[in-house]
């Protein structure tokens, strides 16, 4: 098996308005602020996901047809993952994408 190089990066994350998911951007703010250490371990042909630490939870899902999940998106996941999009990801990641009772991701 083969391992991908571990490359260290700083990232600058533009948040979506409050206005539009409220949960998510407080969660994410929480989390940013007792922010210790993270790492992006998984990748996929539309997204690469990771984790931090503390972990990130939501309390439940938060979509707005205001926001999507374009390519260079990010998003938490309701595993307590953190993803970015690497494409045009509704159709993976947007509301009822895993079935019609689970609507996902913020």
């Amino acid at each position: 098996s083969s391992q991908i190089p571990s490359i260290q990066s700083n990232i600058t994350i533009q948040l979506a308005s409050s206005e539009y998911i409220p949960h998510a951007v407080h969660t994410f703010l929480d989390l940013v602020t007792n922010f210790r250490s993270g790492s992006f371990q998984t990748v996929s042909f539309y997204a690469i996901s990771g984790t931090l630490v503390p972990s990130i939870s939501l309390l439940f899902s938060e979509y707005s047809t205001k926001l999507s999940y374009k390519e260079k998106t990010v998003g938490i996941g309701m595993d307590e993952s953190l993803y970015l999009s690497l494409m045009d990801n509704d159709h993976n990641l947007g509301p009822f994408s895993q079935d019609q009772t689970h609507a996902t991701d913020a």
